[in-house]
């Protein structure tokens, strides 16, 4: 009966370790699995963060290249309104002086007129 009992003793404590072990290699693979997903989410994390860093950055230079491009545009527009105002205002000025001229001529060949006939009516 003591060999018995000495057995059945020998048993739970064998199967104690063999629990024990089971709970220590479920612990292990339980932290590992943690531990691996936390550095799955820590990296897919990471790419995300550099994923958007990386849209907001061609935001940015899209609205820069986008400004850049408004101000290039008013500065061709402020050129061709430079350009027209110069040409209109040459055109102005040419046509006054042919106006001028014109009447100037026309004067002349009124008073041209009217001295030759008053030297016909002297006659």
């Amino acid at each position: 009966k003591e060999e018995f009992l000495q057995q059945a003793q020998l048993e739970r404590e064998l199967t104690t370790v063999e629990v024990n072990q089971v709970d220590l290699k479920t612990n292990l693979e339980l932290t590992t699995a943690r531990a691996k997903a936390s550095q799955i989410k820590t990296k897919a994390v990471a790419e995300a963060q550099t994923m958007v860093q990386s849209e907001r950055n061609e935001k940015e230079e899209f609205l820069q290249q986008a400004q850049l491009e408004r101000e290039l545009t008013t500065v061709e527009v402020n050129q061709v309104d430079l350009k027209t105002n110069l040409e209109l205002t040459t055109a102005r000025a040419k046509a006054s002086q042919i106006k001028t001229k014109a009447v100037a001529e026309a004067q002349t060949m009124v008073q041209s007129e009217r001295n030759e006939k008053e030297e016909f009516l002297q006659q």
